[in-house]
């Protein structure tokens, strides 16, 4: 069995935390006497006839053996380090709760007791470790999909700019529109990318796991439906501040035809002739429109506060 392992590796943090297990399993002194050390030697003996395929719980059972194998003296000294593991992952409060619990004593405890005990935290860590490495892959997943799209966005711009660079063609003009809804889309990136940082570096607490990874799950149609939040919120607050619902020295002003508009104002020539005063004005339209698609609540937050003053103004004038 120690010949068919010797070249065989695990994929990430399983590999690296199966191999210590392998090192301390292969330490451990044999008895062939003690029939039930010999149980659990054989169930560790078929988890290693499934390498390379095992699982998490595969790894969990290996280690129960593992623990049922060691001998009392190290079995008491694994016990502070166990303990010590549980309580970095799930915080003071909640080991709080397990000491609470009167857990037996490493120092005066029988040797079952001790297991007993041990095997309750293993679980715990087992299920924290699988958990995991189940975000990081979920992670992984959905960084593959904002980097197809950033590739493919970033390659249509490149090449457009190529085409007329190449026939010496004059670049036309990008429809304002158009950036305000690039650049809400580019907010929404950025948030998207932020929240995935933030669950990479997130501990998982003793109940939050099954919430964390399936948010994770649903975070690919996420990423769409952040994107096209983005474009609408961003589009919403251009027109925001085209009515003026919004003016101050921080708003962009925008300038839209008001002459000679008797007859009304054509869709076309409202897109085509609405644009920001100068320079600075078109600036700040596109921090606002980027701000749009970062803060997602931004937009729904302004529409709500013009709604209840719209209410107000309704029923004060009643």
């Amino acid at each position: 069995m120690i010949l068919r392992m010797k070249n065989w590796k695990a994929p990430g943090a399983m590999g690296w935390y199966f191999n210590n297990l392998l090192g301390e399993y292969r330490a451990l002194p044999i008895d062939g006497k003690d029939t039930t050390a010999q149980a659990f030697r054989e169930k560790a003996d078929e988890i290693l006839a499934k390498c390379p395929n095992i699982t998490w719980a595969d790894l969990y059972v290996f280690e129960i053996a593992l623990l049922n194998l060691q001998p009392p003296e190290l079995l008491r000294r694994k016990t502070w380090s166990m303990r010590e593991k549980y309580r970095q992952i799930v915080g003071d409060e909640v080991y709080k709760k397990y000491e609470e619990s009167k857990p037996p004593a490493p120092d005066t405890a029988a040797d079952r007791e001790l297991r007993i005990d041990l095997e309750f935290l293993l679980g715990k860590l087992n299920h924290y470790y699988s958990a995991v490495q189940q975000r990081d892959e979920m992670v992984s997943a959905l960084m593959k999909v904002l980097g197809t799209i950033f590739f493919g966005a970033f390659s249509v711009i490149f090449l457009w700019f190529n085409f007329y660079s190449k026939y010496g063609l004059r670049l036309p003009e990008v429809p304002l529109i158009l950036m305000v809804v690039f650049a809400g889309m580019s907010g929404a990136f950025a948030s998207i990318l932020q929240r995935i940082q933030n669950f990479k570096s997130q501990s998982f607490g003793q109940n939050e796991n099954a919430n964390m990874l399936s948010a994770l799950d649903y975070g690919r149609l996420g990423v769409y439906f952040a994107l096209i939040s983005g474009a609408v919120f961003s589009t919403v607050l251009f027109l925001v501040f085209t009515a003026q619902i919004l003016k101050g020295p921080f708003f962009p002003e925008i300038y839209t035809p008001k002459d000679n508009v008797s007859k009304g104002l054509p869709f076309s020539l409202f897109s085509a002739a609405t644009n920001p005063a100068d320079g600075i004005e078109y600036a700040k339209l596109l921090v606002w429109s980027f701000l749009a698609g970062f803060a997602e609540r931004l937009v729904p937050d302004v529409l709500d506060r013009v709604a209840k003053k719209v209410q107000t103004d309704t029923t004060q004038a009643k």
